[in-house]
């Protein structure tokens, strides 16, 4: 017969450390943050990105402020264009007017006739 190793869940010995581990941890965890930083502000060529983000936000700052220019300029150039139909309607009106008017100033002088200074 064959003989059967008993299975235990846990091992028989237990397992001392000797050494405390934190510190390593702490160094290594340290060095790989470190790394990570220099990593990162390498491929972000220094923080060049931060200064184009920066005038981004500014010329987006810029470019708010000229919209809201333009579009004062805009409802002005409207405003004095309504103005300006209005006169000419206004004008067409009192042409038609005098218009009408001197027809009937020439119609009533050739009924009294012309008079002559």
């Amino acid at each position: 017969m064959k003989k059967i190793k008993p299975h235990y869940l846990v091992r028989k010995k237990p397992r001392i450390q000797t050494r405390a581990s934190w510190p390593a941890n702490i160094f290594f965890s340290i060095f790989f943050l470190v790394l990570g930083f220099g990593i990162t502000f390498y491929f972000l060529d220094g923080g060049k990105y931060a200064n184009i983000y920066a005038q981004l936000i500014d010329l987006q700052n810029i470019n708010y402020e000229k919209n809201k220019d333009n579009l004062k300029f805009k409802l002005e150039v409207e405003k004095n264009q309504i103005s300006i139909d209005k006169l000419s309607e206004d004008n067409k009106i009192l042409s038609d007017e005098n218009n009408k008017l001197r027809e009937d100033v020439l119609f009533y002088e050739k009924m009294l006739g012309k008079k002559r200074k």
